[in-house]
């Protein structure tokens, strides 16, 4: 009941003009836009849940809306230990609806019960939620200013798991912005020595290829 709820409500996306600028994917539920740059990507992640402010059963489904650029990916294909289906699934950035100020999870009742103003709730903020992350972040420098210039400026806080971000960052500002590579450089291979130190299993992976990597992006710097 709960994937023929969620196949129902795809299918009434998809008659949306908006969503005719995308391919639905059904393998994980994603709504692919290809861009010049990349591709824009709305993923629904559903599940058996309950809505506690019905008091009812529900299929409970979260919005994630990413944005990838290949320029910032491609390039890492020959070292990723990731199949490359996984890493062609890689976004640049992404947000769920939380982190916009707008709703998290959305809640539709098993039995159909408010089903059509359910339905338009999920549509009208999904296409307005989407729209502003695509538009506000259509750019490298964009993203430069958003990931990369608040870490410079000592505003924000570098992550402490995972490694995959290490070689988009300084990828991301060998493209942008060359002159403050080597100070970015310096505050990310810090973290990485602490997260290698402390075993950060992603890190390890990468931890004996870094200098060749970092040749890589550094000998493409202009």
């Amino acid at each position: 009941m709960i994937k023929d709820l969620f196949n129902s409500i795809v299918n009434d996306l998809n008659s949306i003009p908006y969503f005719s600028e995308f391919k639905y994917r059904k393998r994980d539920s994603r709504f692919i836009r290809k861009t010049i740059e990349g591709s824009d990507v709305i993923s629904l992640q559903f599940w058996d849940g309950y809505d506690l402010k019905r008091d009812c059963r529900s299929l409970v489904i979260k919005p994630l809306y990413l944005k990838r650029f290949d320029i910032l990916h491609r390039w890492f294909e020959v070292y990723s230990f990731k199949s490359i289906s996984d890493q062609r699934d890689n976004y640049s950035i992404g947000f769920d609806g939380g982190m916009l100020d707008g709703t998290l999870q959305f809640y539709f009742r098993l039995d159909g019960v408010d089903f059509d103003s359910d339905f338009c709730f999920l549509r009208d903020e999904v296409i307005i939620k989407s729209k502003e992350v695509f538009e506000n972040y259509n750019s490298l420098d964009k993203l430069y200013d958003f990931q990369i210039r608040p870490i410079l400026e000592e505003q924000k806080e570098l992550p402490n798991t995972g490694a995959d971000w290490v070689f988009e960052y300084l990828k991301l500002c060998s493209i942008v912005c060359p002159e403050k590579y080597d100070e970015l450089k310096s505050k990310i291979l810090n973290q990485v020595e602490i997260m290698n130190n402390r075993g950060e299993p992603n890190i390890v992976e990468y931890y004996k290829d870094l200098s060749k990597i970092l040749i890589d992006i550094e000998t493409k710097i202009s």
